[in-house]
């Protein structure tokens, strides 16, 4: 039995939100599996982060173009169950009421297969009151680069539909990251240029530079980005 609160503060001045709108979630795990409810991260953006290169970065290009499989990172009142791992093949299923949710149901989900330096994972999630966003992904490490890839549907959230392509090249404690994301309908093209230095084996230094294309009617805006980042 487990429980997770987390509270986001500003860097730049130390503001605080005791609210805990990152997370707010008890679980129970064991044999079977898992099961959590509360606000938390979805199974689709668990399915996103199986492949994309800058794993929980807040400036990949698939996240500023389709979002994490169509909708945002989070979920308010989600009840979900995540399988044990059968030979890398994994799955997990939430669902939100009507209640929880301005009244709509939601239903969020994903497959996700890991082995050696393949990852592949398939998104699904649908409001009742809307079509179904979709995403397929998938990454290999042929040791000296990382590829990635994937197809994105998510004009049932309003983000359109179209494709992300990336490749990854580690060089010692650096690596850099060039990454794509095209949504064909709108005619849009993000890209990402990051590179990352090792300072161990949990903390790096990064600079990112995000280009979020103009499409049909925007206009297209430039981000860069420097920062330390240590995972827990």
């Amino acid at each position: 039995a487990g429980f997770n609160l987390e509270a986001p503060f500003d860097p730049e001045t130390g503001a605080t939100n005791l609210a805990f709108s990152r997370a707010a979630t008890v679980s129970l795990s064991g044999a079977f599996g898992s099961v959590k409810m509360g606000r938390t991260l979805t199974p689709s953006w668990y399915g996103v982060q199986a492949w994309e290169l800058s794993r929980s970065a807040n400036y990949p290009p698939v996240n500023s173009q389709f979002g994490y499989g169509g909708p945002g990172s989070r979920h308010n009142a989600e009840i979900r169950y995540t399988s044990p791992s059968f030979n890398g093949l994994q799955f997990t299923l939430g669902h939100i009421v009507e209640g929880d949710n301005a009244g709509v149901a939601k239903t969020d989900l994903n497959v996700i297969y890991r082995q050696g330096p393949l990852a592949v994972a398939l998104t699904y999630n649908k409001l009742d009151n809307a079509d179904a966003n979709v995403s397929l992904g998938a990454a290999y490490d042929f040791g000296r680069v990382v590829v990635a890839g994937s197809l994105q549907d998510a004009s049932g959230a309003g983000k359109g539909e179209g494709f992300t392509l990336g490749v990854k090249v580690p060089a010692g404690a650096w690596n850099f990251i060039v990454d794509v994301a095209r949504d064909t309908d709108k005619k849009d093209t993000d890209l990402l240029i990051e590179a990352r230095y090792a300072l161990s084996k949990r903390t790096m230094l990064y600079g990112a530079a995000l280009r979020n294309g103009a499409g049909k009617a925007a206009t297209a805006v430039n981000t860069t980005s420097i920062g330390i980042r240590y995972n827990f």
